[in-house]
C-alpha cells in the first residue's frame, strides 16, 4: 500500500471523503484544538463508499494579465495588427511595439490601406530620399523575444505605395531577422525576396523561416524587416499581420507557447473553462466575446477591447480553445454568451439584452454549438471543416453566462436559454452562474434538478477552515435537490483580517501565492472531495500572470518572455498534489482521538484498490503526529511533502524552492502507520516579510538578461516585477498594502519604464454571506529607511516622526535623523500631480445617466496636513472629485453640461478646494475628459441632429424654390415691360415714319398742285383747256369701262343728240374746272395748316379743319353732279 501525504507549508496534504448518504461532521470551531496526535481509523473492508468526482479538477482560463495574448497565445509580435492599445475604452490605435530602423525612417499609422474589413489599420513606413545602408523597423515583442536554435515561422503582408513605387529600382525583397536589443549581435536572419512584378494595389503575403544557430544569452531581444536604403530610398512601403511564432505546444499552427501549456498538462487537469470570465461578457453587448469574430482566417478577426484593460487579438479564437483541449485531451466546458455585459464603469446592473432581443443571442449559442460538433452536413459544421477541422469535437459542460448576479435580469434569462439549449443539446450539463448570491432582485434562480450551479470563493485562509463544511448536506439546505457544484473560481486572496478581505484598499492582499494560501486552498479542496455528489469540478483562478503586466493578484503561474522567468507557485503544487492523488473512491475516516483544526484530512482508495491517498493539511505552527490504523496490513508507505517554515514565503524568479518533495515515512507496524506533520518555526510577520525573498543580485539579473541601470538611450524589455506589486490603476486609485511581502530591486530602464496598469476584478460573492465590493490596486510607496544622513529631494518633504509622534518636516537638501527614534512616516511631494479620476456615472436634472472620467490636477501646499489630515490624500481627492461632478451635474440638463463644461470644471474645482483645504491639498484645475452619454440618447441626439439637418436642408430648399419662382416672375415681368416698351417705341416709330410720309406726300402733293396750278396761271386759257379735256377723257372712258364691266348699258341720256352729249361733256368739263379751283383752295389750306400747326393755336387748327370739311363737300358736290349727269337705261 502506498501512503502519501503533502505538507504545505508546515501543513501536510490531504484528502479524506465522507460518505454522500451519510451524516457529515460538525464544522470545526474558529479556534484550533491543541491535540499532540490524531488517531484516524480508515475501515476497508465496511465503510461507507462514494465515487469520487473525475473531473474534479481543471482549469479555468480568461485573458487577464496578458495571460492570452503576450502569454499562452505563442505569437511573439506585439501588437502584429496594429487593431488597438491598452485604451479599451477611447479606442485609440497606436503603434506600440514598434520603433524605426535607419536615419529618417518614419512609421505611421495609416487607415488608408486596410488589409481586410477586419484590420483596417496598417503600419506605414517611408523611407527618406536620401536614404542609405539598412533602412526598417523592428518590433520588441512582448517585452521581448526568447531566442533559441528552434525553427521560428515569420510572415507579414506588405504593399507598396503606389505613386511612389519605383519598379526600376533595384531592391528585390526584405531582410528579417532575430538581433538583440542590448548589443549589435544579430541572432540569425534570411532574405525574403520580393514576387516577381510585386502588385502595389493588393497586398502580398512574405513569409520565411529563421532557425538561430545558438540560443541567445536573454530574452531582450527584438525581431527586425529591414531592406536596402539606397534602393528603396524615397519610397513607402504598407504593412500589416506582421507575425513570428516559435515551435508550438504539439506542432499546433497559431497554437500555445509550450513551456506555459507543458505546466498546465502537468497538473492533470480534467477540463477547460474558457473563454471566461468577465472577459466573454465584455464592457457592452457589442464588445462581448462573439464567437463568430473569433474564426477563419486571421486577416478576417478584428479583436475586441478586452475587459482587463489591453485589446484581445482573438488569434486565440474559438476553434484553438477547442484544439486546446483536444491537444491536452481534457473535457471542453463553454461558456456562452448569456445577454448580459459589463460596464467601463464598474456600475452594476449594467447592460442586458431586451426579452424582445434574446432570442437572437439564444440562437448564437445554439450555431455555436453547432459549430464545435454539428458534422460537415450542418451549416456550421461544415465551416468548422473548411477551417481545417471535418471532426466533431465532443462538448459535455456548458455554463450560461458568468457572475450573473451581478445582473437584475439573469432569473428570467437562464430559463429560456435553458429551454433552448437542452432542446437543441438534451444531453450536455448546463451551468447556471447564478443561485445562492446576493443580487440586485434579491431572487435565485431556479436551478432544475439535473443541472450544475457556479460558485465563485476569493477568500481569506481563515474563511476556508470556517467554511470546511460548507458543501455538506447543501443540495438539502438550500432547496436545490440533484443540483451539484462548479467551484469555477477560487483562491486564498489575502492573509487573514478582521472582516475578511479587504476589498475596498487592499490591505492584506498577496502578491504571489505563500504557502499560508496553498494551505487555504487545501482545506477548501479537502472540503470539495469530500462531497462528491455534490461538488462535480473545480479550476483555481486566474491562470496567469505576465510578469510585465498584471491587473490581478494573486495567480496560479508567472511568465515572462523568458522561459527561465516561469515561476510555479505554492498554489500550483498544491494543485499539482491534489490531482495527481487522487483515488476513485472515497473511504471514511474515523477520528479516534482530535477533531479537524488545525489538522485536516481525507483519503480515497485508486481504481485497482491497491493504493490509499491520504491527504493531510496542518494549518498551524506545532506539529502534529499522525496516527494512522487501516483494518488491512500496510505493505509500505512513502509520502511527498511541501513544506516552509515560514507561512508567508512564496516561489519567485531564481527562488522556487517551495516544492513537493518525497519524504521518508516510519515503517508501518501491522495495520498502523505513524507520520509527524510538521508546522512552521515561526509567525513573526515582520521576520515573515523578509523569509522568501529573492536576491535580485546582479548576477541573477544578468542570468535573466537584466541590468541594474540602462545607460542613456538604451531600451531594456520587460522587467523584475516588485514584490510589493507596484502597480497603478488608471481609473480606481486605492491602495494596496501587502504586509508580508518587501520590494526587491526591480530593474527600471531609464528611457523605457514601463507602469504596470490594473483594471478590477469584479466583486465575488461569499455564496450566501453577502456580495463584495470590487478590489482596486495602487502603487505602495516604500519610504526611505533611516540611515542617519539622508539627502532630501528637490520639492519633497519628508514628515519624520519620532518615537511614534510627528516631530519635523524635513527640507530638501541634507538632514540628520536619530537612528532608531526616528522614523520617516511620510513622503510628499510638492509638484502639481495628475490624478486621473475614474469613468463614473451621474444623473443629470432631465434624468440622463451620463459616464464621465477626468483629470485632476493637483498640488500639495501643507505637508503635514496631507500627511495627519486624511489617510490618503490623493484618494480623498480623487473621491471627492467624483462626488463634486455628481452634485454638479445634477444640476444641470443634458443640454446644459454640454454647453457649459469650462465652467462645469470651474465649479468642480472650487468646490474641490472649499473642501480639501484641511487635507493640505489645493486643486488647480479639473477637466472633464469623455462624457459618454447612454447609447439611445446618442442615438436620439443623433436622429435629432439628422432632423434638424433634414429641416434646415428643407427650409433652405423651399427658399430656394421661392426665390427662383420670384427670380422667374420678375424676369418675365421685365420681360413683358422691355417687350412693350419695345411695340410702343415701335409703334411710335412706325406712327412717325406713316405721319413723315404722309406729310412728304402731301408736300409733293402741294407742290405738284403748286406746279399744275402755275402752269395754269401761266397758261391762262390754254391749260385750263387742257385740264378739262384730260377730265372729259377720263370721263369718256369711265363710262366705257361701265359698259364693259356692266350688265346694264349706260349711254348719255341724250345720245341722239351729238351736239347735246358734247356739251354735257363741256358741262362736266366746266364742273371739273370748278373742281380744280377747289383743290386750289385745299392747298392753300394745306399750307395755311401747316403754319396754323407750327403755330400750335387751337384756333386755327379748327379754321382748318373747317375749310378741309368745306372742300370735301365741294369735292363731294363734284362727283354727285358728275355722276348725276349720267343715267343707268335700257
Amino acid at each position: 500500500m502506498k501512503f502519501v501525504n503533502s505538507l504545505l507549508v508546515a501543513a501536510v496534504t490531504f484528502t479524506a471523503e465522507v460518505a454522500a448518504q451519510a451524516k457529515n461532521p460538525e464544522g470545526p470551531p474558529n479556534l484550533p484544538k491543541n491535540y499532540k496526535s490524531i488517531d484516524l481509523k480508515i475501515n476497508l473492508k465496511h465503510g461507507a463508499r462514494n465515487k469520487t468526482s473525475p473531473m474534479l479538477h481543471g482549469l479555468f482560463f480568461e485573458d487577464i494579465n496578458h495571460s492570452g495574448d503576450g502569454g499562452i497565445y505563442a505569437e511573439l509580435i506585439r501588437n502584429r495588427a496594429f487593431q488597438g492599445s491598452d485604451d479599451v475604452t477611447g479606442g485609440t490605435k497606436d503603434l506600440v511595439g514598434y520603433r524605426p530602423i535607419g536615419e529618417g525612417v518614419k512609421l505611421e499609422l495609416d487607415i488608408t490601406q486596410p488589409l481586410s474589413d477586419a484590420l483596417r489599420y496598417s503600419m506605414k513606413v517611408t523611407v527618406p530620399a536620401n536614404a542609405t545602408g539598412e533602412v526598417g523597423f523592428l518590433n520588441e515583442g512582448w517585452w521581448g523575444i526568447n531566442v533559441q536554435p528552434y525553427t521560428y515561422n515569420a510572415s507579414l503582408y506588405i504593399k507598396p505605395h503606389m505613386p511612389s513605387f519605383n519598379r526600376s529600382s533595384t531592391i528585390s525583397g526584405l531582410t528579417f531577422s532575430l538581433r538583440s536589443n542590448l548589443t549589435d549581435d544579430i541572432w540569425v536572419s534570411t532574405e525574403v525576396p520580393f514576387p516577381d512584378n510585386i502588385s502595389a494595389f493588393r497586398y502580398t503575403h512574405l513569409q520565411a523561416t529563421l532557425t538561430p544557430p545558438k540560443a541567445a544569452p536573454n530574452s531582450n531581444n527584438t525581431f527586425a524587416v529591414t531592406w536596402n536604403g539606397t534602393e528603396a530610398a524615397g519610397q513607402t512601403f504598407f504593412f500589416n499581420l506582421i507575425s513570428l511564432f516559435p515551435p508550438t505546444y504539439k506542432n499546433r499552427q497559431n497554437g500555445l507557447r509550450k513551456d506555459l501549456a507543458e505546466a498546465l498538462e502537468g497538473i492533470k487537469p480534467k477540463f477547460l473553462r474558457f473563454p471566461g470570465g468577465n472577459n466573454l461578457e465584455g464592457l457592452s453587448v457589442d464588445t462581448r466575446w462573439d464567437w463568430k469574430k473569433t474564426i477563419g482566417p486571421l486577416v478576417d478577426r478584428p479583436g475586441r477591447p478586452g475587459n482587463w484593460g489591453y485589446w484581445n487579438t482573438d488569434g486565440l479564437g474559438y476553434l484553438e480553445y477547442l484544439l486546446w483541449c483536444e491537444d491536452m485531451g481534457i473535457e471542453p466546458l463553454l461558456t456562452v454568451y448569456a445577454g448580459y455585459s459589463l460596464d467601463a464603469s464598474g456600475m452594476h446592473p449594467a447592460h442586458t439584452v431586451p426579452p424582445e432581443e434574446l432570442d437572437y443571442f439564444i440562437q448564437d449559442a445554439i450555431d455555436q454549438l453547432e459549430y464545435a460538433m454539428g458534422d460537415v452536413t450542418t451549416k456550421w459544421g461544415a465551416l468548422r471543416a473548411q477551417h481545417g477541422h471535418p471532426e466533431p469535437f465532443s462538448i459535455k459542460y456548458v455554463e450560461i453566462g458568468n457572475e450573473d448576479w451581478f445582473s437584475d435580469s439573469y432569473y428570467w434569462r437562464f430559463p429560456r436559454f435553458l429551454e433552448a439549449l437542452k432542446k437543441a443539446y438534451p444531453d450536455i450539463m448546463y451551468i447556471s452562474s447564478q443561485a445562492v448570491e446576493e443580487n440586485p432582485t434579491k431572487q435565485n434562480v431556479t436551478i432544475p434538478p439535473g443541472n450544475m450551479w457556479d460558485l465563485h470563493h476569493y477568500q481569506t485562509p481563515q474563511f476556508y477552515k470556517d467554511n470546511f463544511n460548507y458543501f455538506d448536506n447543501w443540495q438539502e439546505i438550500n432547496g436545490y435537490p440533484n443540483v451539484t457544484i462548479f467551484v469555477g473560481e477560487y483562491s486564498v486572496l489575502s492573509r487573514d483580517r478582521p472582516g475578511g478581505v479587504d476589498w475596498v484598499n487592499g490591505e492584506g492582499r498577496f502578491a504571489y501565492p505563500p504557502m499560508i494560501a496553498a494551505i487555504g486552498e487545501a482545506i477548501f479542496a479537502l472540503a470539495m472531495e469530500r462531497n462528491p455528489h455534490v461538488v462535480k469540478l473545480s479550476s483555481y483562478a486566474p491562470l496567469f500572470q505576465n510578469w510585465n503586466a498584471y491587473q490581478w493578484t494573486p495567480n496560479f503561474i508567472a511568465f515572462s518572455a523568458n522561459p527561465k522567468d516561469l515561476v510555479l507557485s505554492t498554489s500550483y503544487y498544491q494543485q499539482k498534489m491534489f490531482s495527481e492523488y487522487y483515488g476513485a473512491e472515497t473511504l471514511t475516516v474515523e477520528n479516534k482521538n482530535g477533531d479537524f483544526n488545525p489538522l485536516w484530512w481525507g483519503a480515497t482508495i485508486s481504481e485497482d484498490q491497491s493504493r490509499i491517498f491520504v491527504k493531510i493539511v496542518n494549518s498551524e505552527k506545532d506539529k502534529k503526529t499522525v496516527k494512522l490504523e487501516l483494518d488491512k496490513p500496510i505493505k509500505g508507505a512513502n509520502a511527498t511533502v511541501m513544506r516552509h517554515d515560514d507561512e508567508y514565503a512564496f516561489n519567485f524568479i531564481g527562488n522556487s524552492t517551495i516544492v513537493p518533495k518525497p519524504q521518508k515515512v516510519a515503517k508501518p507496524k501491522g495495520k498502523k502507520v505513524e507520520f509527524v506533520a510538521e508546522g512552521w518555526k515561526q509567525k513573526d510577520w515582520s521576520r515573515a516579510a523578509r523569509m522568501g525573498q529573492p536576491k535580485t543580485s546582479a548576477a541573477l539579473k544578468k542570468k535573466v538578461g537584466l541590468s541594474s541601470a540602462a545607460p542613456d538611450g538604451e531600451r531594456t524589455l520587460g522587467r523584475v516585477p516588485s514584490l510589493a506589486l507596484a502597480t497603478a490603476t488608471r481609473r480606481h486609485p486605492t491602495t494596496l498594502l501587502p504586509l508580508l511581502v518587501t520590494t526587491t530591486t526591480a530593474y527600471a530602464p531609464s528611457s523605457a519604464s514601463r507602469l504596470f496598469h490594473t483594471t478590477p476584478r469584479h466583486a465575488l460573492p461569499t455564496s450566501g454571506l453577502g456580495s463584495m465590493p470590487p478590489t482596486y490596486f495602487q502603487k505602495a510607496p516604500s519610504l526611505p529607511m533611516n540611515t542617519i544622513i539622508r539627502f532630501v529631494p528637490q520639492q519633497t518633504a519628508w514628515i519624520v516622526e519620532r518615537m511614534g509622534k510627528f516631530n519635523r518636516i524635513l527640507q530638501p537638501g541634507l538632514a540628520i535623523l536619530i537612528p532608531f527614534i526616528d522614523r520617516i512616516a511620510y513622503v510628499k511631494s510638492l509638484k502639481e500631480v495628475a490624478i486621473e479620476i475614474p469613468s463614473q456615472s451621474a444623473i443629470t436634472a432631465d434624468n440622463v445617466t451620463l459616464e464621465l472620467d477626468g483629470v485632476l490636477y493637483t498640488r500639495v501646499f501643507d505637508a503635514y496636513k496631507a500627511s495627519y489630515g486624511v489617510e490618503d490624500a490623493e484618494y480623498a481627492i480623487s473621491q471627492l472629485a467624483q462626488t463634486t461632478m455628481r452634485s454638479e451635474i445634477g444640476q444641470l440638463t443634458l443640454d446644459h453640461v454640454l454647453k457649459e463644461r469650462q465652467a462645469l470644471n470651474t465649479n468642480i474645482t472650487a468646490a474641490i478646494n472649499e473642501a480639501a483645504q484641511a487635507w493640505g491639498v489645493t486643486c488647480l484645475r479639473y477637466e472633464i475628459r469623455d462624457i459618454h452619454a447612454p447609447k439611445p440618447v446618442v442615438e436620439a441626439m443623433h436622429r435629432q441632429v439628422t432632423a434638424e439637418r433634414s429641416k434646415r436642408a428643407e427650409i433652405l430648399e423651399s427658399e430656394g424654390q421661392r426665390q427662383s419662382a420670384i427670380n422667374i416672375a420678375e424676369g418675365r415681368k421685365q420681360s413683358e415691360i422691355l417687350a412693350s416698351e419695345a411695340v410702343r417705341a415701335q409703334k411710335i416709330n412706325a406712327a412717325a415714319g406713316d405721319a413723315e410720309a404722309i406729310l412728304l406726300r402731301a408736300r409733293a402733293t402741294a407742290a405738284g398742285i403748286e406746279a399744275v396750278a402755275k402752269a395754269i396761271a401761266e397758261g391762262q386759257e390754254a391749260a385750263q383747256n387742257a385740264i378739262s379735256l384730260s377730265v372729259a377723257e377720263k370721263y369718256v372712258d369711265a363710262f366705257s369701262k361701265l359698259a364693259k364691266e356692266g350688265t346694264a348699258v349706260v349711254v348719255p341720256g341724250n345720245v341722239g343728240d351729238m351736239a347735246g352729249m358734247i356739251a354735257t361733256a363741256l358741262s362736266v368739263y366746266g364742273k371739273v374746272g370748278d373742281a380744280q379751283g377747289t383743290r386750289d383752295a385745299a392747298r392753300r389750306i394745306l399750307e395755311t395748316g401747316k403754319v396754323i400747326e407750327s403755330s400750335g393755336t387751337g384756333e386755327a387748327q379748327a379754321e382748318v379743319v373747317a375749310e378741309l370739311e368745306a372742300a370735301q363737300e365741294q369735292v363731294a358736290e363734284v362727283k354727285r353732279r358728275s355722276g348725276g349727269q349720267v343715267t343707268g337705261r335700257s
